[in-house]
């Protein structure tokens, strides 16, 4: 697990940077454009070298290097690895991951900073660094390196477009992520849907589907290197297409294929997960992030949901996801850059105070309800 993240000279991140510690199920709520999906972004670009898009990176005070650092469990190594993103061009297509390792002895740490080539490998050893330490150094990032590349997800908010037939994979094991706006879901359903080896995978992502009402969601061959998804309406008893489905059940089944198609120890990051959801199934996301975290994942997402985030409290109360496995940030944006707030939970999973900008709105409006009421 990826316990903390420290964020510098990204976008809306200024020089001050933003540290949070993270935890099985990290919460970033705020305005917009505070700076939420700028730090997934940063995240995503520091550990497998991709972006959301390929627009230029805007900042009053970009330099030479866009840091971020990731902290790995300590239980995973015994010194404490960082990832940084070194900027070589103006594109976020020309990061490339800078891996900085800390030796801690006594009183006195050491840093070395490998930068890897474009297929993860590390040819040259920093002139500094003992040639033991370098060797043990270079095969653990190498090691790191390949070990997650297929364990970090991004969810972005634009996902949800599914065609009624998608085309097979080239890859004959088919893709390894349903993409980051969805665009494999149909091959990557069919692939774990027919699989005996992805059984458990399957019946996660089937289970919570049919919660969202997409049951008996079955995937498979649909002619010539084509594949299709299809389901049972639950109030018509009518088999339909995916692509007919609800864009809410759509943008929700990205979500559950990336969590439960995912191998155990991955990260989730996603957007807003409650896009386009009735009230009624917002208040389902926590749950299934509860059971998620108990298979293994690591989820980050953003949300504009209050109704999300008053839903803590029922896992919690149930004693299915801990107080402590879960962080909350309110992030937000001043003339210095983004900034991260973290909130407090009380033991029965509620945001002490509440959070600020959803508070401010919400006694505006009872305000003005007030107001309106006649006079007895």
């Amino acid at each position: 697990m990826l316990s903390r993240v420290i964020i510098k000279n990204f976008k809306s991140i200024g020089e001050e940077g933003v540290d949070l510690e993270l935890k099985p199920l990290t919460i970033l709520v705020g305005p917009n454009g505070g700076g939420k999906s700028s730090i997934l972004e940063a995240m995503l670009l520091a550990w497998k070298g991709e972006g959301t898009n390929e627009g230029r990176i805007v900042a009053p005070w970009l330099n030479e290097w866009v840091q971020v650092e990731w902290l790995l469990h300590k239980r995973q190594r015994k010194a404490v690895p960082f990832v940084s993103l070194l900027l070589i061009g103006e594109k976020l297509e020309d990061l490339r991951p800078c891996f900085t390792y800390v030796l801690e002895g006594g009183s006195s740490q050491r840093h070395w900073g490998l930068l890897p080539s474009k297929d993860g490998s590390f040819q040259e050893p920093p002139t500094t660094m003992p040639e033991n330490i370098w060797r043990a150094f270079r095969d653990g990032s190498e090691k790191i390196y390949d070990s997650n590349q297929n364990k970090i997800f991004f969810v972005s908010g634009s996902r949800g477009r599914v065609p009624v037939r998608g085309h097979t994979s080239q890859d004959p094991e088919g893709p390894s992520s349903p993409g980051i706006f969805g665009e494999y879901l149909l091959p990557y359903l069919a692939r774990i849907l027919t699989s005996n080896e992805q059984e458990s995978e399957a019946n996660f992502i089937t289970k919570w589907a049919g919660k969202f009402d997409v049951s008996s969601l079955k995937a498979g061959p649909r002619g010539q290197d084509l594949v299709g998804t299809d389901y049972v309406d639950p109030d018509l008893n009518v088999a339909l297409q995916l692509a007919l489905a609800s864009t809410g059940a759509r943008q929700v089944l990205a979500v559950i294929a990336h969590i439960f198609g995912s191998k155990k120890g991955s990260l989730i990051m996603i957007e807003e997960p409650e896009i386009s959801l009735h009230p009624e199934s917002q208040v389902k996301l926590v749950e299934m992030f509860a059971e998620a975290i108990k298979d293994g994942k690591q989820i980050i997402i953003t949300t504009h949901s209050s109704l999300l985030v008053l839903s803590l409290n029922r896992p919690i109360r149930k004693g299915v996801l801990k107080r402590d496995d879960v962080a909350i940030y309110d992030v937000t944006k001043t003339s210095k850059g983004t900034q991260v707030t973290p909130l407090e939970l009380t033991d029965k999973g509620y945001i002490k105070g509440w959070i600020p900008s959803f508070k401010k709105v919400e006694q505006e409006l009872m305000r003005e309800w007030v107001q309106s009421l006649p006079e007895a």
